[in-house]
């Protein structure tokens, strides 16, 4: 990645929160909370059931839903109409829907449908910024690379950090690489950047484990190395190659809607990675819905039925340490 250039990846923002590994994802800047293809958003499970799903949502459009008229102009940007994409986003900004004020920003960033207005780009995202994280990441991106305004590196990485301690995953992941590679003419820091890179990773941005492997190993630098880090690591970059790291529903990591994959050990005991270290299920269950009779003694948890895997709270309960 070439000093200054940052590229975006679009991601979807439901609940419960569906992110989308980078890797999959058409690349842009700055983006869109949304996911680029309106097909894939819904997951239609026929083009029969697309069809009525688009015909509802542009009745709804039509009829002043804010959200359906944004919704409207992702299906009119996939279909490359960017004016009338334009008209249904802006529709939808008019009434404050955030992801439209948005999107509307950055039709006018990049001149696609009006006329480019860097001015009134960032005036609209610097007004939903405290509401949506990616205005305050795309605000970000465009004063580091002075995007039609004077550039502000200091700006820039404070707003991206903003967005990553609101939940933006994506931020987090470009920190990691402003970090690894002293991008902006900022100093290389390496402790840092696994930081970020340990955020996004959590924040669903799986892409980061790779940097953590090779940061761990140290083959960034010697002083990074870290044997049980790396191992630990590469347990998880092969789970999620072999794409059976979800062993269920993934357990939310933060209030944010940060979404991480659940791993097993050998003896079917599961596991999620959280700050670089793992955070096992059954103990995160335990401590959340049973209560502990002496927490200095009892500080392990015993499956009932023998299933390490069934972290169900009926099925646990606290016992000493063998």
């Amino acid at each position: 990645m070439a000093a200054g250039q940052i590229h975006w990846a679009i991601i979807r923002i439901f609940s419960p929160p569906q992110l989308t590994h980078i890797k999959n994802c058409r690349l842009t800047k700055p983006r869109n909370p949304y996911m680029c293809d309106f097909k894939k958003m819904f997951n239609f499970k026929n083009e029969r059931n697309m069809k009525k799903e688009t015909k509802r949502i542009l009745e709804k459009a039509r009829a002043g839903d804010a959200e359906a008229q944004y919704l409207t102009g992702l299906y009119y940007e996939d279909k490359e109409n960017i004016d009338e994409a334009f008209l249904w986003y802006e529709r939808s900004a008019t009434q404050g829907f955030v992801y439209g004020i948005n999107a509307v920003a950055i039709y006018y960033l990049k001149g696609m449908a009006v006329k480019r207005d860097t001015g009134k780009a960032i005036t609209l995202l610097e007004s939903i910024a405290e509401k949506e994280p990616t205005a305050k990441a795309n605000l970000g991106h465009i004063y580091l690379e002075g995007q039609g305004c004077p550039q502000d590196i200091g700006k820039g990485i404070g707003l991206l950090r903003q967005a990553a301690d609101s939940g933006d995953g994506l931020s987090a992941f470009t920190m990691g690489h402003i970090r690894l590679k002293g991008l902006f003419g900022t100093p290389v820091m390496y402790k840092e950047a696994t930081g970020w890179f340990e955020k996004a990773y959590e924040l669903g941005i799986y892409d980061s484990v790779d940097f953590l492997c090779d940061l761990y190993e140290g083959l960034y630098s010697r002083g990074m190395r870290d044997i049980r880090k790396y191992r630990l690591w590469s347990d998880v970059r092969k789970s999620l190659e072999k794409g059976g790291s979800r062993t269920g529903l993934a357990m939310p990591s933060s209030a944010n809607g940060g979404n991480v994959p659940v791993f097993g050990e050998a003896n079917g005991r599961q596991y999620i990675i959280i700050g670089g270290e793992k955070a096992y299920v059954d103990l995160l269950v335990a401590e959340t819905f049973l209560v502990n009779p002496d927490p200095k003694a009892y500080t392990e948890v015993e499956h009932i039925d023998g299933d390490m895997s069934n972290n169900a709270a009926d099925n646990l309960r606290w016992i000493k340490k063998q």
